[in-house]
């Protein structure tokens, strides 16, 4: 069940944290994560140079509130004097994307299906008004599916569009090819620049 839980003070909230955490899996520009004893996921927000009003947020998905394969919705949301400093969600195992990724651990076809299915749970999205904010770096892969993570500051935008979300949704999946096969333009056509995938895996890793 999603919860809203506020926190008298940092020191409270830390202590939480610590209680619940068990190793660090992740490091970032907006703070850090942290695994937790329930296998789960918590991400202490670094906020002091941009807080986050929670009461200036009124739209964030909860995990509650959408239900969709493709997209990973904060659990619980964490709140001290009314600024968002941290939030608990699953956590999405076995990605294959990532800075030690490498094309021969990619099934190539299984990307093209599985973006199928994301488009599906992004029309969702889309329907609702919401615009998928920050997807590419929190796009995640397994051989099997994708998931969005870091979903917090998905916004509603009035003029958002499913064709708009899937350009997003290319360009993040691009990004993430372009690093492992040099021949990928991450801003292209995502139906022209598979063949350049499959052609420089054939080229290197057959």
């Amino acid at each position: 069940m999603s919860k809203i839980i506020e926190f008298n003070s940092k020191k409270d909230y830390y202590n939480y944290v610590n209680q619940e955490a068990v190793s660090v899996v992740g490091k970032g520009s907006e703070g850090v994560t942290f695994l937790t004893k329930d296998d789960k996921v918590i991400k202490v927000m670094i906020y002091s140079w941009m807080p986050k009003k929670y009461k200036e947020y009124p739209d964030i998905i909860m995990e509650d509130d959408i239900k969709l394969d493709s997209f990973i919705f904060p659990k619980e949301l964490y709140i001290i004097n009314g600024i968002i400093v941290g939030y608990k969600e699953d956590y999405f195992k076995d990605n294959v994307f990532g800075f030690d990724s490498s094309l021969d651990r990619i099934d190539i076809d299984k990307i093209i299906k599985a973006r199928e299915k994301f488009i599906e749970d992004t029309k969702v999205i889309t329907d609702k008004g919401y615009k998928l904010y920050e997807l590419p770096r929190n796009l995640m892969f397994n051989n099997n599916k994708f998931v969005a993570i870091d979903t917090l500051d998905y916004i509603k935008d009035n003029k958002v569009t499913l064709d708009i979300n899937k350009s997003i949704l290319d360009y993040a999946i691009l990004l993430e090819l372009s690093e492992l096969c040099c021949d990928v333009d991450s801003k292209g056509s995502f139906e022209e620049e598979m063949p350049k995938v499959y052609s420089f895996k054939n080229r290197y890793y057959m």
